[in-house]
């Protein structure tokens, strides 16, 4: 059985910009190093949001801090870490397990993972590879992601999810 050590505060920053970077690299479909409201749109419409153009612009000219009409990863990522870290990331975490969890019974089945991925537009993954991704965070073999597991999986998940969805666009 193996040890695990937690991270330190720095480690967990570290992680979080990478993460952070990644995210904004493949949002950023032409390469120039700074997302349109058009980009971002499309991230967000991909996502499962029905934004209108009106609450994009306001929340471009909230995020734009250089008022240049578009984001760099300094503004997007100060953007992420003010609304990642709202409350502690267990909190954060606690909420998006929730969400997923559509019966309530504290663990995310196959079907809750596949029923979001297809909200998400994510239609390329048979559900033997949807079964395969929960099987990577089960510990227990159950099927299922109790909690614990899936705040072990969700930085991975995370970065899964956002790959298919800029890849798709």
């Amino acid at each position: 059985m193996s040890t695990h050590t937690p991270l330190t505060q720095e480690e967990k920053e570290q992680l979080l910009m990478a993460e952070l970077q990644d995210s904004f690299n493949m949002i950023d479909k032409n390469g120039d190093n700074s997302l349109t409201k058009e980009e971002l749109g499309i991230i967000l419409e991909k996502m499962g949001f029905e934004i209108v153009a009106p609450q994009l612009d306001r929340m471009m000219d909230l995020v734009d801090y250089k008022k240049d009409g578009v984001l760099d990863f300094d503004e997007f990522s100060k953007f992420m870490v003010q609304h990642i870290s709202y409350g502690s990331p267990e909190d954060d975490l606690r909420i998006a397990f929730d969400a997923l969890d559509r019966n309530k019974d504290g663990k995310i089945s196959i079907s809750e993972f596949q029923s979001i991925l297809r909200k998400l537009g994510i239609e390329e993954l048979s559900d033997q590879q949807i079964s395969s991704l929960i099987e990577l965070a089960d510990k227990n073999g159950d099927r299922e992601l109790s909690f614990e597991e899936f705040q072990f999986a969700f930085p991975f998940f995370l970065q899964f999810v956002t790959h298919f969805l800029v890849v798709a666009n």
